[in-house]
């Protein structure tokens, strides 16, 4: 991403390039191991909400995969998911719905030169607010953060997806960020 973003700031938001050196890059039981290298994070209100590493890459695959269609996704992030998404030939539209002004303004000047951006569509509101606007669509993937702790984390997302379910094309798919490690939580949580 850093060849596509720059680094800097809008209101409490925030672009920071960094690089992981050899001797950074070592694999901890917190954490994923990330290789040596370049990247970029996005901090909101001075919280690191979303990086280009190689695990949030890993960890949003499966939207890559299935997007086709008319999509929506909720958080743009880095915008960093819809380098892989624009450019396909089965994806007709994508609406990203985005709450943060600031968020939009940093990241969105950006996008423009990605393959496909024609078909973008971003929008400044909360997901929850968007309804009235909202065709069925073929593709839906949330990728945002909650405030709170695990519990109350789980239950937020249990809310999108049934709100966010009503508005999927009968063959569609609904996804989320780390869908896998989420549904692991719920689980342990029965």
């Amino acid at each position: 991403m850093q060849s596509i973003l720059s680094p800097g700031k809008k209101g409490k938001v925030k672009v920071e390039f960094y690089t992981i050196t050899e001797s950074e890059s070592i694999s901890t039981l917190e954490g994923p191991f990330t290789p040596p290298g370049n990247y970029v994070s996005l901090f909101i209100n001075n919280k690191r909400v979303m990086t280009d590493e190689p695990y949030e890459h890993y960890t949003n695959i499966e939207v890559v995969d299935n997007a086709k269609g008319n999509i929506l996704i909720a958080g743009l992030g880095l915008g960093m998911i819809l380098t892989r998404i624009l450019p396909k030939n089965l994806v007709k539209s994508v609406i990203v719905i985005e709450k943060n002004k600031d968020v939009i303004d940093l990241i969105l000047p950006y996008l423009v030169n990605i393959r496909g951006y024609k078909k973008l569509l971003v929008v400044n509101e909360d997901i929850f607010n968007f309804s009235t606007k909202l065709r069925t669509m073929d593709c839906i993937y949330h990728d945002i953060t909650f405030d709170g702790n695990i519990k109350q984390q789980i239950q937020e997302r249990k809310r999108l997806n049934k709100y966010l379910s009503k508005f999927l094309t009968p063959n569609g798919w609904l996804g989320q960020w780390e869908s896998a490690q989420w549904e692991e939580v719920l689980d342990q949580e029965k």
